[in-house]
């Protein structure tokens, strides 16, 4: 279900439950991880792929997993649904190529 169609289904209620949840990103739904949460686990579990000197890694998760490492790369934290980005870290800073 898209965004506009859980809106269309079930109404305003939803849309003012996520525009305030959203507002702090760091809100913790429902028993969920919170952003610095989910973070943590993230650069863990990059530093574990650096540690294996990999070359280059692909990483598949759903939007806010991948949105909020985006975002502490500081690139925008959007994603297109289905979508993706190529992304080069380089001594933690990170370089968008689909700009």
């Amino acid at each position: 279900m898209t965004e506009k169609e859980a809106f269309d289904k079930f109404g305003d209620k939803l849309k003012q439950h996520w525009t305030q949840n959203f507002k702090d990103y760091d809100f913790r739904p429902y028993g969920g991880e919170s952003r610095d949460q989910v973070l943590s686990r993230l650069l863990e579990c990059l530093k574990e792929l650096n540690n294996g000197m990999q070359d280059w890694v692909c990483i598949v998760g759903h939007d806010r997993c991948l949105c909020t490492l985006l975002e502490h790369f500081r690139l925008e934290p959007k994603l297109e649904l289905g979508g993706y980005k190529v992304i080069e870290l380089d001594d933690g800073r990170a370089t968008d190529f689909d700009k």
